[in-house]
């Protein structure tokens, strides 16, 4: 997958782009202000006092950050204030004890290693929000800082070892080829193990999976050729605007047709106007669709229901398998192990 600034989406997918990341901020931004609007004495809320539209003026205050960033924010500050108001019986920290106390907590009760920064993060950026500025700020307090550094070196010697997720065996993406180009499977399953495949091939995050835009997607004789509009280092407001992919057509563990395949299957039953790929599929009904985009955990139930049919597949492996993918299949699987935990 390679980068470029170059090439342009046409004009109605940007503006379709734009609208709804402006919606999923409006909507994250709006619950940071209800935070800073329950505590009437900070500064910012004050200064609203003489804004001719004080939620408007707070919203902007928030800044332009990610929606995420902003959901991941709340969340860690909801936890503080909950603790605070237990602890402390206040709903926001004015002193430094309050954080200091707050990172002591997280060490005596054994928190992940990564949590004591991101409350520091997260003290720093409400505090910005809240137009406390650098001398009152708990979060630029040398005390602070020292106890943040003095947590994190702590808690980082606790950190268990990173253990790296198990490598895909090649039959795995061989079985859900064959999957893809079986019709005696539903439609929609042989659609979603074809969505893996493209995931794998374009080496592309679940979220970024989403992001690809279905005008942009042609099938020639070289393969299938798209742009995704969005991904966590590209889109609006990124030095990258948009991410180019190619997959070749000669991309295949058995041989069999799965690109094509899984692209007319796109283009007959799951092409309307929308700006996601993969829609959310009620399981085991083929004839009713529900048009939205498809969550993460609606990912990780596809993801069960295809490895499930992949079981099929290993049986027939012999069968309607090429002999050469055979050989490839079984060379990449060191044992029955690795495949069952690989399946579920």
């Amino acid at each position: 997958r390679r980068r470029s600034t170059e090439a342009e989406l046409d004009t109605e997918t940007v503006e379709t782009v734009k609208r709804r990341e402006q919606r999923q901020w409006e909507v994250e931004a709006g619950k940071v202000v209800d935070v800073l609007e329950e505590n009437a004495d900070l500064p910012i809320v004050r200064g609203a006092e003489d804004s001719k539209d004080p939620r408007e003026f707070l919203k902007a205050a928030v800044g332009a950050y990610r929606a995420s960033t902003l959901r991941k924010r709340l969340r860690e500050w909801k936890k503080f204030l909950t603790w605070l108001e237990i602890v402390h019986q206040v709903r926001w920290p004015s002193r430094r004890a309050h954080a200091i106390d707050y990172l002591v907590e997280l060490r005596l009760t054994e928190a992940p290693p990564t949590v004591p920064q991101s409350f520091g993060t997260t003290l720093a950026f409400f505090e910005r929000a809240a137009g406390i500025g650098p001398g009152a700020a708990i979060s630029s307090d040398v005390a602070f800082k020292r106890a943040l550094d003095m947590t994190n070196k702590e808690m980082e010697q606790k950190r268990p070892e990173k253990k790296q997720a198990p490598l895909l065996p090649l039959k795995v993406i061989a079985a859900m080829e064959m999957l893809v180009v079986s019709p005696s499977n539903g439609t929609f399953v042989r659609f979603s193990a074809w969505c893996k495949l493209v995931k794998i091939w374009t080496a592309s995050r679940t979220d970024d999976l989403q992001e690809i835009s279905l005008k942009a997607m042609k099938f020639t004789k070289a393969g299938l050729h798209g742009i995704f509009w969005k991904t966590k280092v590209s889109g609006p407001g990124k030095k990258n605007k948009i991410l180019p992919f190619m997959i070749s057509r000669r991309v295949s563990i058995t041989g069999l047709p799965w690109l094509e395949t899984g692209m007319a299957i796109l283009e007959e039953r799951y092409w309307y106007p929308r700006d996601y790929l993969v829609p959310v599929f009620p399981c085991g009904l083929e004839d009713l669709e529900e048009k939205r985009p498809a969550t993460y955990d609606d990912f990780v139930v596809m993801t069960r229901v295809v490895y499930s049919r992949l079981k099929e597949c290993f049986m027939k492996m012999g069968d309607g398998c090429p002999a050469g993918a055979l050989c490839c299949c079984r060379s990449s699987t060191n044992s029955g192990r690795s495949i069952r935990s690989a399946i579920g």
